[in-house]
This record gives C-alpha cells, structure tokens and sequence, in this order.
C-alpha cells in the first residue's frame, strides 16, 4: 500500500520539499535571491508552504476516503446483488417444489404444493402473483374434470378445491384480497357444492362449469361468463352478476334473492323453479328465457328484451314491473296471482288492461278467453296514443289450462 502511494504520488512529495532544497543551494553554492521564497522571509515563507500543503492534505485525505468509500459501496452493491441472486434462486426452486408437489395424485401432498405457492405470493406478491393464480386456476380445472373426481365428489367438492378456491377467491389478507383484480379460468370445472360466499369472482370464465348447489351469497361475478353453466339449487342472494354473459345458463331452483342482474345476457337461460326476490333484471338480454314454476315477487325487467321468454307455471307473481320490456310472442300461464295490482306490466298493462288479466285469471274454463281480441286491442289503443314504453309489441299469447 505504501510502496502503491509513493509510486503514485511521489511528485507531490519533490514539490514540497523542493523548496529545502533550493535553499541550501542558495546558501551554499549559488544565491538565488529571494525567488524561491517569493520575496517572503523564511519563517513565513515556510508557514505558507506548510499551510498550503495541509489544506492541500487534508483535500487529498477527504479524495482518498471518498474513493474508499464508493469502493466499499460498489463492493456491497455486488455483494447485495449476489445475496438477491440466491435469495431468487432458493425462490425458484421453493416455487419448482410447489409445482412439483401440486402434481402429486395424494391431495394432502397436493394441498401441501399450493400453500407453498401461495406463501411465495405472500412473501412476493408482485414477483409470483399471477403466475401461481394461473397454476392454481389451471389445477382447479384439470383435477375436477377427471370422471374419477366426479363421481366421487358429485355433491361437495374435496377439501383440496374448497380449501384452494378459498385461497384464490374468498381470503383477505391485511383487508385486500390475495388475488384481487386477476381474471380466474374456472370453465369446465365441477365445483357442485362448493363455498364462494363473499368471493371476487369479477369477470371470471365459469363457460360449462357445474356450480349446483353452490354457496354464492354476496360473491361478486358481475362482467363474468356463464355460457352453458349450471346454477341449479345454488344459493345466490345478493349477488352481482350484473353485466354477465349467460346464455343458455341453468338456474334451476336457484335462489336469486335481492341479486342484482342488470344487463345480464341470458338469452334461452332456465330459471326454472328459481326464486326471484326483489331481484333487478333490467335492460337485460331475456329472448327464449324460461321463467317456468318460480317464485316471482317484487323482481324487476324494465327495459329487458323477453321476446319469445316463458312464464308458465309460475308459483306466484307479486309486484313486478316490466316498463319498457320487450314481450313480443312472450307466453305467460297466470297462476296464483293475488289482486289485480300484483302483474305490473307498466306502460302496457295499465289498470283497465290489469283488471281484464285478471278477470281472465278467474275464468275456470278451457275455452279460448271472449277477452282475448279486447286484450289484443287495448295493447294496440296503448301504442296508437303513446302510452305504451314498449314499442313494436305484437301479441302477449295467455295461456291457461
């Protein structure tokens, strides 16, 4: 080190001591006036010379540490960037051995790879998120669409799906959700029984799934896809499915109270013996749907396009609106309806055409209703003047057994 400082700065050093030099020159060989002293006498002159080089030691002592220290930085920084290095590399195969056990066909061990999983997302959120909700997803559809899983879990599923359903779409953690705002794809999955109370389900892919007898009180699917997907006996009170695509679904015996289902497309859907409870189906896409022996109270379809939908059978009908529905070729069987008021088909259905469906209601006969053209040509009197919110409507067709 000092041999490296001499090296280096040795003309630091002639500098300084030039000035001895020349003044025992002076005073023993040859006078070279006061230049060397630049006119000052010796005892300043040196005090000069010293403070001069002091400052100039002490500048060069603030260099020296100053690189000192930036070495010892730069030397950390690459000891921080290996330690991070490991740090991954021990992340990575905990995530491998995840992976791994998630494989295993005994479904402790395979429980035992997700929670592996999910604590990585715990400790690395932003690193290992969505690629872990993917696996699990992806998990989730593979095992539950064995024939062998099927038969064995026909009603509720394995302690394994629920437990990694929960994680993926139920459990907070520091009051957010884990896996808030990733879009799961749950299609063809078989998750009868299944508990999603309270789940964020947001524009989750449910295409063809079987969700018989699920727990869906307050889960939130709005903006989600249902095509072909069975809702039978689940139970759905207060959910938001606003804004779903459901085409074709099955809601067979399903308990719909308070959900919100505005703008749902559910075009030939099965609400069969469903119960519909202060339920809002406005502005919703309804042509072919089946409103068969269900509970109808105090529900809502202003706005919705019903053409050619079905209510037959119907248990009971209490206050429910259809301002500004489409109910071209609709089929309504009027069954159990307790007053007048209780149909409140607005817009078309005024009191004077509530009253005639009502006395229709009453008839015990199988003869085609004497009220029938009366029917027909109040709807029209309604539209000549304007009164009717929904337009272009061609027949209501009334049946009755």
């Amino acid at each position: 080190m000092q041999k490296q400082f001499f090296k280096e700065f040795n003309w630091v050093i002639i500098l300084f001591i030039s000035p001895f030099i020349l003044i025992v020159i002076g005073d023993n060989f040859y006078s070279f006036g006061n230049f060397y002293t630049m006119n000052l006498g010796l005892y300043n002159f040196f005090k000069l010379w010293i403070s001069i080089f002091g400052f100039l030691g002490i500048a060069f002592n603030i260099y020296i540490h100053q690189q000192r220290l930036q070495k010892q930085e730069f030397q950390l920084e690459k000891q921080q960037e290996q330690i991070e290095l490991q740090k991954k590399s021990e992340r990575d195969a905990q995530f491998a051995k995840g992976i791994e056990l998630l494989g295993n066909s005994n479904s402790s061990i395979s429980y035992g790879g997700a929670i592996i999983l999910i604590d990585l997302v715990k400790n690395y959120k932003d690193e290992y998120r969505e690629i872990v909700f993917d696996v699990l997803c992806s998990h989730i559809r593979n095992i539950t669409s064995k024939e062998e899983y099927q038969k064995k879990y026909k009603k509720k599923p394995s302690n394994e799906i629920q437990r990694i359903a929960y994680f993926l779409f139920t459990k907070k953690l520091t009051d957010n959700y884990l896996f808030q705002g990733l879009k799961g794809d749950l299609s063809y999955s078989y998750l009868n029984g299944i508990d999603l109370n309270g789940a964020k389900l947001i524009q989750c892919n449910l295409n063809y799934s079987y969700l018989k007898g699920a727990m869906l009180v307050y889960a939130n699917l709005e903006f989600s896809f249902f095509i072909e997907t069975h809702f039978d006996n689940a139970w759905m009170q207060d959910s938001n499915l606003r804004a779903s695509n459901a085409p074709n679904a099955f809601f067979i015996g399903t308990k719909l109270q308070d959900a919100k289902m505005e703008c749902i497309i559910a075009n030939g859907a099965k609400f069969t013996n469903a119960i519909l409870f202060n339920t809002h189906l406005d502005c919703a896409l309804l042509q072919f749907a089946e409103f068969n022996g269900e509970q109808l109270s105090y529900s809502s379809f202003l706005g919705s396009f019903l053409d050619s939908s079905e209510f037959i059978e119907t248990i009971k009908i209490n206050t429910c609106h259809f301002g500004g529905a489409d109910l071209r070729n609709m089929k309504i069987k009027l069954s159990n309806i307790n007053n007048a008021n209780d149909l409140l088909i607005e817009g078309i259905v005024e009191k004077e055409l509530i009253e005639l469906l009502s006395d229709l209601e009453q008839k015990k006969d199988n003869k085609t209703y004497e009220g029938i053209n009366r029917l027909k040509s109040l709807i029209n009197e309604f539209n000549k003047n304007n009164k009717v919110v929904a337009k272009n409507i061609k027949s209501i067709q009334i049946n009755k057994s």
